[in-house]
């Protein structure tokens, strides 16, 4: 109560602070702290530079589900858009450098440049309306991802994570919040291929994607095709 008697006061003589509450490996994540604060780091797996990645998608897809605001770090193999991908949200903390695990590791600079340009031109819609398209896997034979829409501009991403021991190449996914008389179009941004279709055809038929390595990600991001 004194802790909530703190922020109350500095939110009270600074209404548009932002308060970033360190989540003490989610033990601080309860309706009192996340009303006045945003925990920026949800949980202290991300704490070792080569956590599995595909834990954070698992924090992604259930804390997704009540809080619109939270994330993680990276860890150290920044030159993997797979870990990278895997820490997307409203946030993203990344420690890529200033770390004494570093030492003996080359790293590019412009490979991280364009994750982290990738990650911006994304961001906004990570606090827009939420669906987890493939459920809550929690191993490492399954797919994973998300869809973050915004229902206001019909403009969104879809996110899937084909995981390391996952034999299925392709899945097909049913995206949410889409009209059906609109045309979108899509953009992948790994293969660069844009394409159309109906919001009749992906509610009734769904969005195929193809994978065709495990422990690889396809990044997609759709609007109404005169926006886009």
């Amino acid at each position: 109560m004194g802790l909530y008697r703190v922020w109350d006061t500095l939110l009270k003589k600074y209404p548009d602070l932002i308060i970033d509450n360190c989540a003490s490996g989610g033990k601080r994540i309860d309706i009192e702290t996340i009303s006045r604060s945003i925990p920026l780091w949800r949980s202290d797996v991300n704490c070792h530079t080569d956590f599995n990645p595909n834990w954070a998608q698992n924090h992604n897809i259930g804390l997704s589900r009540w809080l619109p605001y939270h994330a993680c770090g990276v860890g150290k193999f920044v030159h993997d858009k797979y870990r990278v991908r895997s820490c997307h949200g409203a946030s993203l903390a990344s420690f890529f450098l200033g770390c004494e695990e570093f030492e003996g590791y080359v790293y590019d600079p412009e490979i991280i440049r364009s994750f982290l340009d990738e990650y911006k031109s994304v961001r906004e819609f990570y606090s827009c309306d939420y669906y987890p398209v493939f459920g809550a896997p929690t191993d490492d034979a399954s797919w994973a991802g998300w869809q973050f829409h915004n229902p206001d501009t019909q403009e969104g991403i879809v996110m899937a994570f084909r995981r390391d021991l996952c034999l299925s190449e392709s899945a097909t996914i049913f995206l949410e919040g889409l009209e059906y008389r609109k045309t979108y179009t899509f953009i992948n941004f790994d293969t660069g291929e844009t394409f159309m279709a109906t919001g009749q055809k992906l509610k009734t038929k769904g969005l195929k994607i193809k994978i065709p390595q495990k422990r690889d990600s396809r990044l997609i991001k759709y609007a109404i095709k005169s926006r886009i």
